[in-house]
Formats: structure tokens, sequence, C-alpha cells
């Protein structure tokens, strides 16, 4: 190889001879961007991230997610943060080794972001969101919870069915009694009716 000026170097190759511009190659950009290294549950259960959204199994109570910045140059003042979007506060929390520990709120959807910058190149963030799911215990879903209100509402249809049979049968006894009793009535008086009736002739 051979300076040609300042910024020019010739490199000599098999068939041929190259000339590159030192100036770009030291001024090149290199555009950062986040990685999960891990993504770690209760009892170390791993989970996939899809670079979308990861879903926690029912009843995890803290998930420890560790993520970095593929910057390697100046990798020594790399500032890595998060923050979670569903939270009052959307402030930036840093995390210096890129380790963070969430703890479960139960389930439902969490917006979590990921933040890497490096303080040695100018104008390079990157921002990751993922959208975190922590799926619903069996007797928290909304199938159960709809199973449930069938159930009740069927309950009170059967009772309130076996309140009216009972009362209506108890509208038929009273029925057939009275109608004794009218019978019965009719019955005492045609003697005493017949009895005036000869007495008085």
């Amino acid at each position: 190889f051979e300076m040609k000026n300042d910024s020019i170097l010739l490199v000599a190759i098999t068939g041929g001879i190259i000339e590159l511009n030192t100036y770009q190659l030291t001024n090149v950009k290199n555009k950062v961007s986040i990685y999960i290294s891990s993504i770690l549950g209760d009892d170390n259960v791993k989970y996939i991230y899809d670079k979308k959204s990861i879903f926690i199994k029912a009843g995890t109570q803290k998930i420890d997610i560790k993520f970095g910045i593929n910057n390697y140059e100046f990798n020594t003042h790399n500032i890595l943060s998060y923050r979670m979007i569903n939270d009052v506060s959307t402030d930036w929390i840093k995390s210096p080794d890129g380790n963070i520990t969430l703890i479960s709120d139960g389930p439902g959807n969490y917006t979590l972001q990921l933040k890497g910058d490096n303080l040695n190149v100018y104008d390079n963030e990157a921002v990751e969101t993922i959208e975190i799911i922590v799926l619903p215990k069996w007797y928290q879903t909304v199938l159960f919870k709809l199973s449930i209100l069938l159930f009740i509402a069927g309950l009170l249809f059967y009772l309130n069915k076996l309140r009216i049979n009972t009362i209506r049968k108890d509208a038929t006894y009273k029925q057939l009694i009275s109608q004794t009793e009218m019978s019965a009535l009719k019955a005492q008086m045609n003697p005493h009716f017949i009895f005036n009736c000869i007495n008085s002739i």
C-alpha cells in the first residue's frame, strides 16, 4: 500500500490497485441497533422475542431482560436505558449493564421501550419498542368469567321457575280445598233446606 495524498490510500491486490478514501473510512457512522440477548422468567424459563412481542406465561412474577447495542467501537461509552410506557412516569431509567428486572402487575399488555446510545457517536440513538403480553390464569380469562355469568343466570332462571311452580301448586291446592269446602257446605245445606221447607208446610 502507498499513500497517494493525505486522504487517498492505494492498496495493491491481485489483479489491480484499489484506491481508498481514508477520510470516508474514518467518518463512517455505524448505525447502532438494539439486541436482546436473553429474556428469563421465574425459575429461569426462557422466552423468545419475535421483534414484535413477548408472550409471558400466566403466574410469572418477574421477568429478567438482558439487552445491549451493537456498537463495539466505543462500547465503554454506551448508554442503555429503558422505560415502561404504561407507567405514570415515562422517564428513561438508566441500565448501565443492560439488565432489567420487571415485576409483573398481573395479566395484561405492557409496552417496554429500550434505548441505546453512544456518547462518542453523534446522533446515533436506537429505540426498540416491545409489547409484553402477560397471559391470564384460567380463572382470569374472559371465557371463564362469561361461563360463570351464564351459570349464575341459569341458576337464577331455574330457581325462579321452581318458585313459580311451587306458587302454582299452592294455588291449585288452595283452589281444590275451597272447592271441597263449597261442596261440603252445599251438602250440609241441602238437608236443612229440605227440613225447613217441610216444616213450613
